[in-house]
């Protein structure tokens, strides 16, 4: 019948259907636009944002639920484009398919100046001034949350929104601007914990120069050993407070 021919229609693209489509709304450039966001999003992740047994599962999801957190290790303008395009309100999300290319070029324009390569060399590590005394056992398990990451003069490194990880200065100097306060940050230093030593309340990070970053996730430092973690915490805690 028609009804059961919608039916399998329905159960081979609900995972794709924008939430205003299931409240009755006609399809538009908005409504495209989610469902290419929903690819992207498939393919960066190899997951869907929203699983389930069956279409209505996935329906209710889509109208009552936000995504999956996304827990793997991807850049965090990546993570906000994804957030913003798959966002529940249409006013919410990209609003045209030319902010949407520009958005999708300034991110591939960005990766490409991106290095992601993580460094498992615990000697290497050992040699940098940020991981000064640290021994070899505990870089070799920490090895597995780092990240080394290259951004230029003037780009946004985080804000108070943006903390899941710890950030260091490992090359270059950045800016972080509060309220009524800029303070320049030397290299070897710690920029997320930065603003704990500060008393910061709102605040950005900017590179102030072409800079060399290390991430630390702190999910990925959570699933390593107490010892680890211990080393680590406290390692920190003594950069940001015995300087």
């Amino acid at each position: 019948t028609h009804e059961q021919s919608n039916q399998a229609s329905l159960v081979g693209t609900a995972s794709y259907i924008a939430p205003e489509l299931v409240h009755g709304a006609s399809p538009n450039t908005q409504t495209d636009l989610y469902s290419l966001s929903v690819l992207i999003y498939e393919m960066v992740l190899g997951r869907l944002p929203y699983p389930g047994e069956d279409a209505h599962a996935v329906l209710f999801k889509i109208i009552n639920e936000q995504p999956q957190v996304i827990d793997e290790d991807i850049p965090q303008t990546v993570k906000k484009f994804l957030f913003r395009a798959l966002s529940k309100d249409p006013k919410d999300r990209i609003g045209s398919c030319a902010e949407f290319e520009e958005q999708l070029n300034s991110l591939q324009a960005e990766l490409d100046n991106t290095n992601y390569d993580t460094v498992l060399d615990t000697e290497q590590l050992q040699q940098m001034q940020v991981f000064e005394g640290c021994s070899s056992e505990i870089l070799h398990e920490l090895a597995a949350c780092l990240v080394f990451e290259k951004s230029q003069a003037g780009e946004l490194l985080f804000s108070e929104n943006l903390l899941d990880e710890y950030i260091c200065l490992v090359q270059g100097k950045a800016l972080l601007v509060a309220a009524n306060e800029h303070i320049i940050v030397p290299e070897g230093q710690w920029l997320t914990e930065k603003t704990l030593q500060q008393s910061l309340g709102s605040y950005t990070c900017k590179s102030l120069t072409d800079s060399l970053l290390l991430r630390v996730s702190k999910s990925n430092l959570l699933e390593s050993s107490h010892a680890t973690q211990a080393f680590f915490f406290g390692f920190i805690l003594d950069r940001i407070f015995i300087q």
